[in-house]
């Protein structure tokens, strides 16, 4: 996880406003809203992270 933070430091904003998004619909207290957009978010980041971001030519070499 920790080679993958700079990753998920860059491109959490994008993955994050795209899960609320998702959950926009969704008539839950704010909390578990939260709760969710959360569990959900933060295993994303470091996945795509390692799997997306990384590999990609030019930003392996920034990352």
């Amino acid at each position: 996880m920790a080679e993958n933070s700079f990753a998920v430091y860059v491109f959490h904003p994008v993955i994050l406003i795209l899960v609320t998004a998702a959950l926009r619909g969704f008539a839950w207290h704010p909390l578990a809203k939260f709760a969710v957009a959360a569990a959900v978010a933060v295993p994303l980041c470091f996945v795509a992270s390692g799997l997306l971001f990384r590999r990609i030519a030019l930003l392996k070499r920034v990352l």
